[in-house]
Parts: C-alpha cells; structure tokens; sequence
C-alpha cells in the first residue's frame, strides 16, 4: 500500500511558513487600519512630548478626530505641503480642524480638514526619558559596577557524584566524601 501523504520534511516546510503568513497578515491589518509610530522632533507640543518620544497613531478608520485629540497630518500652507506635523485639535468648524501645538503661544497659520488627518494620537513610548538615562554618568557608572560585580561574583563548583553501592552490606562509614581518594595518598586525615 502507498502512502499519499507528503513527506515529513515537506510537512514541516509547509507548517514554518504559517508564522511568517500571521506575521505578514497582521502587519497589514496594522497598516490598514493606521496603527502608526511617529517620532516627535520638535518640541511644539511639550510638556506633553518631548523631542524623542514616539507618538502611536491610529486612523481615522478606528477612530474619528475629535477637539482636544492630537491629529497627525501633512498641512498644506500657501500652496506648499509642510512635513507630517502632531498637533492638538484646538476647534472644529465644518470639518476642518484649527490646530495647535501645546507648547506654542498661538494657533496654526493652516487648517486641517478631517479628510486630510493621517492619525490621531493615542499613546506614547517616552525614549527622551530614556535617552537622556542612558547617557547619564550615573546610570553609566551602574552598568560598569554590574559588570564588575558579575565578574567576580563567586560561582558554583559542581561536585562530582560519587556512585553509592546499594547493597545491604554497605555501611555509612564506608562511603567516602567526594576527593577524599585523592587526599589520602598525602595525608593519613581527609580534608572535608
């Protein structure tokens, strides 16, 4: 009788693929639905942000801008489109968004139609925190005392087991502690 299914290598070539589909699957509903990262490189919106953070984004798919959110989106001013900008929405009029940043004095000189908003803020990753920690002098100074403490930190020694006879002759005095053998050749007393 023949078998007819595939062998096992095949089999298993088949089923290592399925990770890289989910993976695959999921970034794309990831991108579909706006989930987004955007580093924040001016400080127009501190204290909320500093230069560093990582904003999470999500589209207007999942979520509908609204005053008080931070929109992400690429204004057009005089005709020229400025760069991908975070601002808070300050007023809605008609759809159209005024923005600011928290950290500025007064409004936007452009408005932001809903259409045209690519993200709307809902979390953040603070790396300047981290940033500015890991170039400290103090958290440098832990890194090399741990390192230093790691080498010479004292390790455990792996005593060989001994095989016990298990006959019922076998007394305890007769089992010997692990290198009493080679100790008794030089000294009539073990050292333990």
């Amino acid at each position: 009788m023949s078998s007819t299914a595939p062998p096992r290598s095949v089999k298993r070539r088949l089923l290592s693929l399925v990770p890289w589909i989910l993976i695959i699957a999921a970034a794309g509903a990831l991108w579909w639905s706006g989930i987004r990262l955007a580093i924040v490189k001016s400080g127009s919106m501190l204290p909320t942000y500093s230069v560093g953070d990582i904003m999470l984004t999500v589209g207007p798919v999942l979520r509908e801008p609204v005053v008080g959110d931070i929109v992400v989106s690429a204004p057009v001013l005089y005709g020229n489109q400025l760069p991908i900008i975070g601002h808070r929405a300050i007023s809605e009029k008609d759809g159209v968004f005024t923005t600011k940043g928290d950290n500025n004095k007064n409004k936007d000189p452009w408005v932001v139609p809903a259409a045209d908003v690519s993200g709307i803020v809902v979390g953040k990753i603070p790396l300047a925190w981290a940033r500015s920690t890991l170039r400290s002098p103090v958290f440098f100074g832990l890194i090399v005392s741990a390192m230093i403490a790691m080498f010479f930190w004292p390790r455990k020694t792996v005593l060989a087991r001994r095989r016990v006879p298990t006959s019922v002759e076998t007394d305890a005095t007769d089992i010997e502690p692990p290198g009493a053998e080679a100790t008794a050749d030089a000294s009539t007393k073990p050292r333990y």
